[in-house]
């Protein structure tokens, strides 16, 4: 089972107006983001990915992260079960293959 914590549409261009990098903040949830636009990067743990059209990133729990530039994303916030988590512990950061229909995937599980 999936325990959906919060989904929707992030666009950084709205809720940090003038901002170049996000504050560092650690994730308490797995996060699942599905990149629409950008022109920025991800910063998880460290490491920088270069955020694109079509990207996806899967984040777990304590992951120390930030953001760069300008971008757009549904997301997805959710914590699993048990039997769930066993199988997920160990997935890393994932680049979508199938942009069209990662995004109307999407669509359907945010509205």
């Amino acid at each position: 089972m999936l325990d959906i914590l919060a989904t929707g549409i992030f666009d950084s261009r709205e809720r940090y107006v003038d901002l170049k990098k996000t504050p560092l903040r650690t994730t308490t949830h797995y996060e699942l983001e599905f990149f629409l636009s950008s022109n920025g990067s991800a910063i998880l743990n460290g490491e920088e990915i270069t955020h694109q059209k079509g990207l996806t990133l899967f984040i777990t729990p304590e992951t120390k992260r930030q953001s760069t530039g300008r971008f757009s994303c549904f997301y997805i916030h959710f914590m699993p079960d048990a039997a769930l988590k066993r199988l997920i512990e160990n997935v890393q950061t994932f680049s979508s293959v199938n942009e069209d229909f990662l995004s109307d995937y999407f669509l359907k599980i945010i509205d």
